[in-house]
């Protein structure tokens, strides 16, 4: 009997793409030129050549990688043209001569951030390139929100190509948010045009929706919900910045920032409840298939009230790939849908691969794929549904671990251990508070508000902040710091990766 099983793996052909891909973007980036597009390119075809000349000569696998070496080389070359014509786009974007006459359009909610008021802005222009704006306070100044055109009468700016040589990892995140630089001024220096008529854009319709579903949160007595409490249920339901930037110190020291963030894991909530409301209606068998339909609409509509944010719009992309091959009767592999929408974001947007949100995303939701059925079966199997619901959350928050934490203590400098004590009373709260917030904001925008629905979300409210809060303050004694670099963080990852890959060997039930 042989001490180690033989691994059951089927890499699914989404995986082959996304590997050929992500080579092609990391190339390009490293090298800067398109030579790499061009050698992919002409490798691939030399080697297709050859398959025909040393047919005679060589068995039928070497015959069967040489005809699938051009395949995976042309993705490479894809990848690498895709990445070349996007960072051509934003350098020339990132050199337009900015001046004292220039009018912008704030097209994100401000935010406060450390004594500035952050903000994206984009030029009058149609299809003209985005900025982030701070601006520092000095004295009385008039609000800002969405939609106001601004003319900025002395400014300071560095283009994203400054930023990428002087400070690399700001240059990277302004990549992958596909921003041409960054602008500050002073309050004194900024003047509010009178509004302009605004182009259309889906987005912009998105967040007037998701301003009025906010505004209902603001129509409750402050002894129901105070102001933090408000700023907490915003940025966590509609994914908005919200006036209390002390909420976001507080989960990020509580080690909890995803749940406060919209992601994936507030789209899974979501569809969950319309999933559980699909179960309980009485559907008939004939209509069965139909009831995937209700939590594909419904979370389309939440990603549209979220106002079409990244981490919303890359969840329901891959909830939409799992849903349609439900309705279709195909088998559903985890693993090729988390490619296959991996592969179509960065089509879309090569340098997303820069986005730390877009990696730590994806490589959650790997790690819940890879580790969460494993470490479940090591708990104890319950029939209650409230304690299954417990172990089943307790299961999916250490399996998430797996390939966040390396990567979080890479990109941010320090881990805390506070959250395994936190995530899973947290989660339980949410799993609930969530559902309940975003019902009784649609019935208060259309004039139903329910008074006792109010009360239910004010009391959760109050428990998720105070739960946070005790957190936070216990969080400084149990934070290390530890950085490792990318090419350390990767190492771990890929031991992990071993690691699942042998626990499951030979267990299909787990595929």
């Amino acid at each position: 009997m042989p001490v180690c099983p033989k691994p059951y793996f089927r890499p699914g052909p989404f995986l082959w793409v996304l590997l050929f891909l992500s080579i092609g973007i990391g190339l390009t980036e490293y090298f800067r030129s398109p030579v790499v597009a061009l050698g992919a390119l002409t490798t691939g075809f030399f080697l297709y050549i050859l398959s025909f000349f040393f047919r005679p000569a060589v068995g039928k696998r070497t015959i069967a990688a040489l005809r699938f070496a051009p395949i995976g080389l042309l993705l490479v070359a894809a990848g690498a043209f895709s990445t070349q014509l996007t960072r051509e786009r934003l350098t020339a974007s990132s050199r337009y001569k900015l001046s004292s006459s220039d009018t912008f359009r704030v097209i994100g909610n401000p935010e406060p951030r450390e004594g500035k008021l952050r903000m994206q802005v984009q030029l009058s222009e149609a299809s003209s390139p985005s900025y982030i704006l701070y601006i520092r306070h000095e004295g009385e100044y008039e609000p800002i929100v969405r939609g106001d055109m601004l003319k900025l009468r002395k400014f300071y700016a560095r283009s994203a190509e400054e930023w990428e040589q002087q400070a690399p990892a700001m240059g990277r995140y302004m990549a992958g948010k596909g921003l041409s630089g960054s602008l500050h001024a002073k309050t004194g220096d900024v003047e509010i045009l009178p509004a302009a008529e605004r182009p259309f854009s889906l987005r912009q319709k998105a967040l007037d929706l998701s301003d009025r579903l906010a505004a209902t949160l603001y129509e409750l007595s402050p002894w129901l919900l105070s102001e933090s409490q408000r700023a907490m249920l915003e940025t966590m339901c509609l994914g908005r910045g919200g006036e209390a930037p002390d909420v976001r110190r507080k989960f990020v020291a509580a080690g909890v920032a995803h749940i406060l963030a919209v992601s994936g894991f507030h789209v899974g909530i979501v569809l969950a409840a319309l999933g559980f409301l699909m179960r309980i209606l009485p559907i008939p068998q004939r209509w069965r298939r139909a009831e995937w339909l209700l939590p594909l609409a419904g979370g389309w509509i939440y990603a549209f009230v979220c106002g079409l944010g990244a981490p919303v719009v890359r969840a329901m992309l891959m909830a939409t790939l799992y849903i349609v091959g439900k309705c279709l009767g195909r088998p559903a592999d985890g693993l090729n849908i988390w490619a296959a929408a991996a592969c179509i974001t960065l089509v879309v947007d090569p340098l997303s691969f820069y986005d730390v949100g877009f990696v730590l995303s994806y490589a959650a939701v790997a790690s819940i794929l890879i580790f969460f059925r494993p470490l479940a079966s090591l708990l104890p199997d319950v029939r209650q549904p409230l304690l299954r619901l417990c172990r089943d959350t307790m299961a999916l928050c250490l399996a998430a671990q797996a390939f966040t934490l390396p990567l979080a203590a890479h990109y941010f400098g320090h881990i805390g251990i506070i959250f395994l004590w936190v995530n899973l009373p947290l989660t339980l709260l949410v799993v609930f508070l969530i559902p309940l917030s975003l019902i009784y904001m649609a019935l208060a925008a259309v004039g139903f508000p329910l008074v006792l629905l109010s009360r239910v979300v004010g009391i959760c409210a109050d428990g998720a902040e105070r739960l946070v809060t005790a957190a936070a303050a216990v969080s400084p004694n149990v934070e290390y710091a530890w950085q490792p670099s990318l090419p350390v963080a990767l190492c771990i990852m890929a031991v992990l990766l071993a690691a699942g890959i042998l626990w499951r060997a030979n267990r299909r039930q787990y595929e």
